[in-house]
């Protein structure tokens, strides 16, 4: 849940801290000179024979002592205090409180150490702009990176959304505290009772969606990303087919430890205020290794995107004069946990092509909920072309730089598709989608439809930074050699 994005954002803070470090030295060394200088009506030693660059270079040069110790700073900081815990820092009340020790005790060493070891007489001045340059760094980091999960991660598309199951005490409290905090992205979107009366009731301003039986349709019907059993369930074969279930679909299963004994076999524990949550990951989160998948994805696509500006001019007009209606073709698809969302093609049919799709439906080629024809007569010429050559699939290099996609995942199906979809084949929902995957390295149009889950549950379960790199590269062959495509 949120701990994982906490994370994710410390990476980010602890690299602004280090900015603002760099700021503060470089401000507060010839800024110490100036006020002493002018507190004695003096001109600033190293600025009286020098031209004003070489004066700042000097003043930094004076205090080369303090430097190798503010660069470890924010690592000691990291380790010795919870500046780094982003529930821990939700306002500027929590900031302060949370800063201010580590900055008095920090100013107070700087200054005994400094003051009699160097003995300059900008020492204590220098300190003390130091500290307060640096620890107004610190909070503005701070308050910068609350202000962008207040207003960011606050949208629907990136929330974590959770069911509670359970209606008891336990539960009442959790809906609660969440929603005392709107600066944590978690959503709950409903309960799950054991007591059939108060399905389609409200409980803490949340509907109740049904009871424990209908977790798999609720799992299949709507937005779920973890699942709380927040309530004692009598029977232990009950939460183990809850914790199967969250398996098969890919979402986290998440409960109080009281609730369960045993040894778990990956859990992680989180706290929220007097809340203590373990929480089971079936899919590997892996937050540094997905902000490198995702710099990745931005630095590729965007760079593809500048690279083929040609293509973007010329070939809308190609797939016009050959056959009239739009160049692109926008399509809702579904993405991670169910998230919708409007993926972009070069159109490679004919205008209207859904609406002959049943018409067509006897030649459907593949098996279970996935309707694709190789020789499908809706294909125009021009379609035939860059079907084969996978060039429709181009402009998915826009949906990767928004972030509703990446360049290697599950490829995104249609609601349709997912309706029809088991809860063991919604695991393949779990991750974010891409535009090439193991499918489309292993045959593509040639591999019947459950070997396609088969293979998407195996690259979740797998998945690698180093096996993304192998199926792109895969792909590049694939595409040269038009193998499986259609």
């Amino acid at each position: 849940m949120i701990k994982q994005e906490e994370r994710y954002y410390s990476y980010i803070i602890i690299l602004m801290d280090y900015l603002a470090v760099l700021v503060s030295y470089a401000v507060a060394a010839p800024c110490s000179e100036w006020l002493v200088a002018g507190l004695h009506g003096t001109t600033p030693t190293v600025f009286a024979s020098l031209s004003f660059c070489e004066g700042l270079l000097e003043s930094w040069l004076l205090f080369y002592y303090l430097f190798f110790p503010l660069l470890l700073f924010p690592l000691l900081a990291m380790n010795m205090s919870r500046v780094y815990r982003l529930s821990r820092i939700s306002t500027l009340g929590g900031i302060l409180r949370e800063t201010a020790p580590l900055f008095i005790v920090s100013g107070v060493i700087f200054f005994v150490f400094f003051e009699f070891a160097v003995r300059y007489r900008e020492t204590t001045v220098m300190t003390i702009l130091l500290i307060a340059s640096t620890w107004t760094g610190f909070i503005v980091n701070r308050l910068f990176v609350v202000l962008f999960i207040r207003k960011g991660l606050r949208q629907e598309d990136v929330m974590n959304h959770l069911l509670i199951v359970g209606t008891g005490r336990r539960a009442m409290e959790t809906a609660r505290t969440f929603a005392r905090h709107p600066e944590w992205p978690v959503l709950v979107v409903g309960f799950l009772s054991e007591r059939p009366e108060e399905v389609g009731g409200v409980k803490e301003g949340f509907p109740v969606l049904g009871s424990v039986d209908d977790l798999s349709r609720t799992l299949t019907s709507m937005v779920v990303d973890s699942v709380l059993v927040s309530e004692t369930i009598q029977e232990l074969t009950t939460l183990r087919r809850i914790a199967a279930l969250c398996n098969l679909a890919g979402v986290d299963f998440t409960l109080n430890p009281s609730l369960i004994s045993g040894k778990a076999k990956a859990p992680f524990l989180e706290r929220y205020e007097n809340i203590n949550l373990l929480v089971y990951k079936f899919v590997d989160p892996a937050p540094f290794k997905l902000l490198v998948k995702r710099l990745l994805d931005l630095a590729a696509s965007a760079c593809l995107i500048v690279f083929l500006i040609p293509l973007w001019i010329v070939l809308p007009v190609i797939i016009y004069l050959d056959s009239p209606g739009p160049a692109f073709f926008i399509q809702e698809r579904v993405g991670k946990n169910g998230r919708r969302f409007r993926m972009w093609k070069y159109r490679s049919m004919v205008q209207d092509a859904d609406l002959l799709k049943s018409s067509l439906s006897h030649l459907n080629e593949m098996d279970g909920p996935v309707f694709k024809i190789k020789e499908d007569p809706r294909i125009t010429k021009v379609g035939r072309f860059i079907r084969r050559t996978s060039i429709d699939e181009l402009p998915q290099l826009f949906n990767v730089l928004m972030g509703s996609m990446s360049l290697v995942g599950p490829r995104p199906p249609v609601p349709s598709e997912v309706a029809q979809y088991g809860l063991w084949q919604k695991k393949r929902l779990s991750v974010k989608p891409g535009i090439t995957c193991l499918w489309q390295i292993s045959g593509r149009n040639e591999i019947k439809f459950d070997e396609w889950m088969r293979l998407d549950r195996q690259y979740i379960e797998n998945w690698s930074l180093t096996l993304d790199m192998k199926i792109l590269l895969k792909t590049v062959w694939v595409v040269l050699s038009r193998k499986g495509a259609g």
